[in-house]
């Protein structure tokens, strides 16, 4: 256990994650793990496809957008690239920040927090993007996907995310209101 702290990076002296109470400790490990699976996620296939115009195969997320840029479908592996890579990357770095980086004690804080939240409205984009691709091509007759262990490790990075940020939404909150008391 003692292991897997050192491989934590060193926090701001007043940031979020120094002193925090016994219910927030689990916070920086959470999104570390949400980092991990993310990137699983997006690495490791989603689907396999039987029967497709132009894919046969199993595809991660990355291999599916560089798939579609080939063929020359540049909107939709924009639309993909933005809400199943871009958003949650940006979301969890931003999270990481303000966690482990921040002082807690600026109006950093405060903006960290502002710009999380926004962020935050955008957090079941990426999954309902990549499953209605899936819904979409299977439903048409357009290809035979089978869900592969990729999608649910994007998923639970997801929500996995969407938890840790609340949790440390509400601790980031509690110290605001304490600030200005």
């Amino acid at each position: 256990m003692r292991y897997l702290f050192a491989l934590l990076p060193r926090a701001h002296p007043y940031g979020l994650s120094v002193g925090v109470c016994w219910q927030d400790w689990v916070i920086g490990p959470g999104l570390l793990l949400a980092f991990l699976l993310f990137i699983s996620g997006i690495v490791i296939p989603v689907a396999s496809v039987d029967k497709m115009l132009f894919f046969t195969g199993s595809y991660s997320i990355l291999a599916f957008v560089q798939a579609l840029f080939q063929e020359g479908n540049f909107l939709l592996a924009l639309v993909i690239t933005l809400f199943s890579i871009v958003f949650p990357l940006v979301k969890l770095f931003q999270a990481i920040q303000l966690w482990w980086f921040i002082d807690r004690r600026s109006d950093g804080l405060t903006r960290a927090l502002r710009r999380l939240e926004v962020l935050g409205k955008w957090s079941m984009m990426d999954v309902f993007v990549v499953s209605l691709g899936i819904v979409v091509a299977t439903s048409t007759n357009l290809a035979n996907m089978t869900p592969q262990i990729g999608i649910y490790l994007f998923g639970a990075s997801v929500i996995l995310t969407m938890m840790v940020v609340g949790r440390m939404e509400r601790l980031a909150h509690r110290i605001s209101k304490e600030k200005e008391n």
